[in-house]
């Protein structure tokens, strides 16, 4: 019987409420599990002829110490996806899992991921998902911007202006974009936690529009950059992440694999953060 089976029987032969396996400790008698909040090293006893566990809750025995102290630092982190649905695009990907759904699947046990993006949001919808945030969560992850370029996707067909016009008017959308984008991310600074914006990708466009687009995406990708960069916030270049065809469900949606991508992103920025701030206390 493998230790996750085993846990998941004690859960429910013996009451364990809320009981989730971490990982066995020295010696096939011990392993830790999540009870609650709470870190607990337990004995456990298997009847051999059923198979079915019997536990109890014990002082840690002096072999587990260096595992039980490893345990214990591990900080459990509570991530929180806001924005669109480049977070929320789970209408796109069918029974495939969502950003979400993978990012909970990359995640240690002991840690949470919500979601409090909304599909079809702007800049101007953050601030209501906010109030959706977990008093809990440790680190946010924002992702917005899409959906206020594409409100202005007119000027890539606008046929009647000159090129100096056109330019005239996409800097004033930018200048407009980029007070709605600070001020998004001014109310999320506000709630004091460690945050990381990311920039808006390419998406998967015919090749007609394609290269007009990578252009006006890239005056809002500085403007997020601008703004990170005056907030000391980090980034993530989704450009970079979601670069091929198949990353996307359509034209600007993120697929399940491009999904996984942006996860993996999300995880592995997370685990960079946890290695800088132990090295900073060394």
């Amino acid at each position: 019987m493998r230790w996750p089976d085993l846990v998941y029987r004690l859960a429910v032969h013996d009451r364990l409420c809320g009981a989730a396996f971490l990982e066995s400790c020295v010696g096939s008698d011990y392993l830790a599990v999540l009870l609650g909040s709470r870190i607990e090293i337990v004995r456990v006893a298997v009847e051999e002829r059923t198979g079915i566990g019997a536990v109890t809750i014990q002082k840690r025995p002096s072999n587990t110490r260096r595992q039980w102290t490893r345990l214990k630092e591990n900080r459990m982190e509570h991530l929180v996806l806001l924005g669109d649905s480049i977070f929320d695009n789970k209408s796109y990907v069918g029974e495939s899992p969502d950003v979400i759904g993978h990012l909970r699947e990359l995640i240690p046990v002991n840690w949470s991921a919500t979601l409090c993006a909304v599909d079809g949001d702007t800049t101007s919808g953050i601030e209501r998902q906010l109030t959706k945030v977990p008093k809990d969560a440790t680190y946010l992850f924002v992702s917005i911007g899409g959906n206020d370029a594409l409100i202005n996707v007119h000027l890539l067909s606008d046929m009647t202006r000159s090129g100096p016009a056109l330019l005239d008017e996409l800097s004033r959308i930018a200048d407009a974009f980029h007070k709605n984008y600070y001020n998004a991310i001014d109310h999320i600074c506000l709630l004091r936690k460690p945050t990381c914006v990311c920039t808006i990708y390419d998406g998967n466009l015919e090749a007609d529009v394609a290269p007009a687009a990578k252009a006006a995406v890239a005056v809002f990708n500085d403007k997020i950059y601008s703004v990170a960069n005056e907030r000391h916030l980090a980034v993530i270049e989704l450009r970079r992440i979601c670069n091929q065809p198949d990353d996307y469900a359509n034209f600007i949606e993120p697929s399940a694999l491009g999904g996984k991508k942006i996860a993996k992103a999300i995880y592995d920025h997370v685990q960079r953060r946890q290695i800088l701030m132990k090295t900073k206390k060394k």
